[in-house]
C-alpha cells in the first residue's frame, strides 16, 4: 500500500465504517474489514480513529472468533494498536492479555506470532532499560511466548496431522 493511499483512507470515515463492519457477524465481512484494518493499524495515525469509533472493544470479542483469518488478522492489529501507550491501558480494562495469552496455544502460527508480538508490546510501557529487573523478566516473558508457540506447533503436528493418526490409537 502506498503511504499517500494509506494516509487519506486513515483521515476518511473508512475506519469507523471497518469497525461497524465487524460487528455486523457475517464471516466473510469481517474477514475483509479486519484484513483492510489490519493494514491500516500499521499506520500511527490510524490508532486515534480505531479508539473514537469504540473499536477496541469490538477487536478485544474478535480475539475468540473461530475463524482463524479472522483471528490472525485482530491479532496483528492488536499488535500494531498496542505501540500506544493510551490503547494499552484501554485494552488492558478489556482483558486482552487473557484473551491473547489463550491465542499462544492455539493451532495457527500466525495468530500465535501476532498475539505474542502483542503481547510483547502490552509489556513494553513498564519496561525502564536501566530496571534489571525488569529487563529480566521481559527476557522471561520472551522466552515464555516462544516456548507457548512452540508448544502449539507440536500439538499441531502431532494431533493434526493425518499421516500421525495412528500415533492416537
Amino acid at each position: 500500500y502506498q503511504k499517500d493511499t494509506r494516509d487519506k483512507i486513515v483521515h476518511s470515515t473508512a475506519i469507523p465504517c471497518l469497525i461497524a463492519l465487524l460487528k455486523r457477524g457475517d464471516e466473510t465481512v469481517m474477514a475483509r474489514a479486519i484484513g483492510a484494518l489490519h493494514n491500516l493499524s500499521s499506520n500511527k495515525y490510524s490508532i486515534p480513529a480505531v479508539m473514537q469509533s469504540d473499536g477496541l472493544p469490538t477487536l478485544v470479542k474478535l480475539l475468540d472468533v473461530p475463524d482463524n483469518a479472522v483471528c490472525a488478522s485482530t491479532a496483528g492489529t492488536i499488535q500494531n494498536i498496542s505501540r500506544d501507550p493510551e490503547s494499552r491501558v484501554v485494552m488492558l480494562k478489556l482483558g486482552v492479555v487473557e484473551s491473547l495469552s489463550a491465542l499462544l496455544f492455539g493451532k495457527d502460527i500466525q495468530t500465535q506470532a501476532s498475539a505474542a508480538g502483542a503481547l510483547m508490546n502490552m509489556a513494553s510501557p513498564t519496561i525502564d532499560d536501566d530496571d534489571l529487573n525488569e529487563i529480566d523478566a521481559r527476557g522471561k516473558l520472551k522466552k515464555l511466548l516462544a516456548d507457548s508457540i512452540a508448544l502449539g506447533m507440536a500439538y499441531s503436528a502431532i494431533f493434526t496431522d493425518p499421516d500421525r493418526e495412528h500415533w492416537l490409537q
